[in-house]
């Protein structure tokens, strides 16, 4: 099982958006993450390193949940718990709130370019879609 500490070490890692070289991520850096910010989410000592593992782990369902069914994630989710064992847990959340931070920057570029008037704006004669 993995250690509180680092868990709380990791949160503050995590919260900072540390930044080094950009984060490889592929599904399984995902997963990974995913149970890692649920550990967080659910053992950190300190009630904002809890916060903030339960942010993170809902952007990581987000994505995991996108690519895998519900029957396979419980599987998926305890395999993984199970091979993170041992693992470098504040150097895995630093990697998961860099990816996290890069992606909240081209988030708010996107935002920035939309606000921009000179960019083109859908026309308003285009159907508005309602769910």
């Amino acid at each position: 099982m993995m250690k509180i500490r680092p868990l709380a070490a990791g949160a503050l890692l995590l919260a900072s958006g540390a930044s080094a070289q950009p984060a490889a991520h592929t599904p399984t850096m995902d997963l990974r993450c995913l149970v890692a910010t649920m550990g967080l989410a659910q053992r950190a000592p300190d009630p904002a390193a809890r916060r903030v593992g339960s942010l993170a782990s809902t952007f990581y369902y987000g994505r995991v949940t996108a690519r895998m069914s519900d029957a396979e994630l419980a599987p998926a989710i305890q395999r993984e718990a199970k091979a993170l064992e041992g693992t470098n847990i504040p150097a895995l959340m630093q990697a998961c709130g860099r990816f996290m931070q890069e992606r909240a920057e081209a988030m708010q570029a996107l935002g920035q370019r939309l606000a921009d008037p000179a960019t083109p704006k859908p026309s308003d004669d285009l159907p508005l879609i309602t769910l």
